[in-house]
């Protein structure tokens, strides 16, 4: 279960009859997962080749 911070929103726009919604969310942890954490796309992209050339090496 969690929060559905989107719902929330909709529902005080709708207490203060003027409507509301998200424009964007942003998760930035869940359990032991934090954004801080994170590979930028760059070191994604890094680790990915480096994965397949030690692979294609066995």
């Amino acid at each position: 279960t969690g929060t559905y911070i989107r719902s929330m929103a909709h529902d005080f726009g709708a207490i203060l009859g003027v409507g509301a919604y998200l424009s964007s969310l942003r998760r930035t942890k869940i359990g032991d997962f934090d954004v801080t954490d994170a590979l930028s796309l760059v070191d994604f992209e890094q680790t990915v080749v480096q994965a397949k050339a030690l692979w294609a090496s066995h």
